[in-house]
């Protein structure tokens, strides 16, 4: 055994608690001095109830009904159903409904509390005359000076339902599958799916056991939605929530209806704020792959040329790799799509607006002088710069447009070598090389002699740096 009982406080609903403090003004735990603080998952569980039952306002002040329902000698759950059930001349029977439901065994064992309502107003053992009497007690303290209904009025289903649901509105539940529900509360509970409440699309439900994840239900009532909205309706918000569909590559909006966490209504809407859809769209984008933008070849290029300094000279210039303008959440993007809500909606002049916040026109002319887009090679062909291939920056070239060239192309000043990929006439790689004349002097004679035997109609001279460079067969004749 343990060696001491654990202080009460930390285990029981704290409901009553707060709300009598709440009656003295206080609001904050912390302020009094309790032997055994109490727990504040407990105390934020009752305080959110005790809003749901009307008897704080927004900022935990007690308000008129929950100065009522202090002074009444029951939980709050069961005076704030008695004391709204008073107002309807239906005391009596919503007090005896309030026992059934905290008393085990009483008018039954069913799962279904109608069925144990009807047979305990039928029943005349002293058990249920003893609940009767007491139900008569709280309908009194209440304000009720009536009586109790017996076998002359009959309360329907849908009436109990109405009056449960006003003592347990965090246990509204909705079926999310045959046999399995959602509580407000956000509980998750089961029920045999051979009971006939499992079909029921909401119950009410008022008694449970097991771990909070998956409880299972022993005593609960069908509520029609009808009533749900009709008791709750100060209390059911309309949300509507933007989200990406990958798929479509767009942002959609649905808007839905909620008490807690059930959702009443749940479908597709309008976009009410454009303002909003930007952001949710470059997250997406970012999530789906920042190369998915309609990328013009040159702002590609632009992007390699400005992330390759980044990596060789420094922070001075701006990553543009897809990894870098995917962090963040594409926030650089959100400026220029204002307004816009698909992927296919962006244009490559919304791009090219971003790339120049990025990097500004200074930042080009810069870059224009350390990292042409282009080489001039000795054939007059201007050849682009590849700066995301793996080893580069590379230019793949035919090797016939570099005759007559004894100096390796280089960047940066001449700082950077170009690494050359050496084509054939048919751009087949024949070659790599980051020392062109050491190429010529060395490995050329036996790349000349396999390229004779595969391209005889080409030029290929024994010494290279004596020979015209053509970007044809074979040079033009001077």
């Amino acid at each position: 055994l343990a060696p001491f009982d654990p202080p009460e406080i930390l285990q029981a609903d704290l409901t009553a608690l707060v709300l009598d403090l709440a009656s003295w003004g206080v609001t904050d735990p912390s302020t009094l001095a309790f032997l055994d603080p109490p727990p504040a998952p407990a105390w934020s569980e009752a305080v959110a109830l005790l809003h749901d039952l009307d008897a704080l306002d927004a900022n935990s002040r007690i308000t008129s009904h929950g100065t009522l329902l202090a002074k009444l000698p029951l939980h709050p759950r069961l005076g704030h159903m008695i004391a709204l059930a008073a107002a309807e001349g239906a005391a009596m029977d919503a007090a005896l409904l309030g026992v059934l439901a905290g008393e085990p065994g009483l008018g039954g064992t069913a799962i279904d509390l109608a069925d144990r309502f009807e047979r305990l107003r039928r029943d005349t053992s002293k058990r249920a005359s003893e609940a009767k009497t007491l139900a008569a007690r709280w309908a009194q303290a209440a304000g009720s000076k009536g009586k109790f209904a017996g076998g002359a009025g009959q309360l329907s289903g849908a009436d109990l339902a109405r009056h449960l649901a006003r003592a347990y509105p965090d246990r509204v539940a909705q079926q999310t599958a045959p046999g399995r529900f959602r509580l407000a509360n956000g509980r998750q509970a089961r029920i045999d799916e051979t009971e006939r409440l499992a079909r029921e699309k909401f119950l009410v439900v008022t008694d449970m056991t097991g771990a909070a994840a998956s409880a299972y239900i022993r005593a609960a009532i069908a509520i029609d939605r009808d009533d749900i909205e009709d008791i709750f309706s100060a209390h059911i918000e309309t949300i509507t929530e933007l989200a990406f569909d990958a798929t479509a590559r767009a942002v959609r909006a649905r808007r839905q209806r909620r008490l807690g966490a059930l959702r009443l209504e749940d479908g597709p809407a309008a976009i009410d704020d454009p303002a909003a859809a930007a952001p949710m769209l470059a997250r997406g984008i970012a999530q789906i792959g920042i190369e998915k933008l309609p990328w013009t070849r040159d702002q590609r290029t632009l992007r390699e040329r400005a992330t390759f300094l980044h990596r060789t000279i420094g922070a001075d210039w701006p990553d543009l790799s897809d990894a870098a303008l995917a962090h963040n959440d594409a926030a650089w993007l959100v400026p220029h799509i204002a307004g816009l809500s698909r992927l296919d909606a962006i244009t490559p002049d919304h791009l090219a607006a971003a790339l120049f916040d990025l990097l500004p026109w200074d930042k080009r002319a810069q870059m224009e002088t350390l990292l042409p887009s282009h080489f001039s090679v000795p054939s007059g062909s201007n050849i682009p710069i590849d700066y995301a291939a793996e080893n580069g920056p590379v230019l793949a070239v035919r090797v016939q447009e570099l005759f007559g060239l004894d100096t390796h192309p280089a960047i940066a000043n001449g700082k950077v070598p170009l690494l050359l990929s050496l084509l054939s006439p048919a751009h087949r790689p024949i070659q790599t090389t980051r020392d062109l004349p050491g190429f010529w002097r060395g490995s050329w004679s036996d790349v000349a002699k396999d390229l004779k035997g595969r391209y005889p109609r080409h030029y290929w001279p024994d010494d290279p740096l004596a020979a015209q460079a053509t970007n044809r067969a074979k040079p033009r004749v001077r």
